[in-house]
């Protein structure tokens, strides 16, 4: 083996230690991030025996509608609003479908429970999408920055805290 091709070797298992290295740190400073946010938004979530909003009972009634019937919900309420019986769209049917993985066995308390776990879930990861945002425009501690999100208002705990699809904004982020 020539001198360039041992020295060759020699960097590319330099890179690759190195590329391993940065998957890790990266893996590890994205579980921390989640377990961190998951633990502040279950304080802020399980502080209280109820829901963050009223509108937060319908959706997780709707997900375990979804989870009795399949994804045509028959909805027999309309006909009692300004709607006709035939007009029934599900605008939150993606966020229905995530909040039927949550419904338990359907009672009260199980889809409660599971509202304030898909509650706690979903904002988590709407951290680390922001975390991912500020790191791939290579911001400096991006992930403290990320948990700095629980120091903008209580308005935004409470509405991140809210059982609603709003939620799922920021997990859209990185894409943009």
């Amino acid at each position: 083996m020539t001198q360039i091709e041992a020295s060759t070797a020699s960097d590319n298992s330099t890179i690759r230690r190195l590329a391993l290295r940065i998957d890790r740190q990266m893996l590890l400073t994205a579980t921390l991030l989640f377990t961190l946010s998951a633990a502040l938004f279950a304080f802020v979530q399980f502080g209280t025996p109820n829901l963050a909003d009223n509108d937060g009972f319908y959706h997780m009634r709707m997900g375990a509608l979804i989870r009795e019937q399949g994804l045509r919900v028959s909805f027999p309420w309309l006909p009692l609003t300004i709607l006709g019986p035939n007009a029934f769209y599900d605008h939150h049917l993606l966020f229905h479908v995530y909040l039927s993985l949550f419904g338990g066995n359907g009672s009260e308390a199980a889809l409660l429970l599971g509202a304030k776990i898909a509650s706690v879930i979903m904002p988590a990861l709407a951290c680390m999408a922001i975390w991912w945002l500020l790191r791939g425009q290579r911001v400096r501690r991006a992930a403290l920055w990320s948990i700095g999100l629980f120091a903008v208002s209580e308005a935004f705990l409470y509405r991140m805290s809210m059982p609603r699809a709003q939620r799922l904004i920021p997990i859209g982020l990185p894409r943009s």
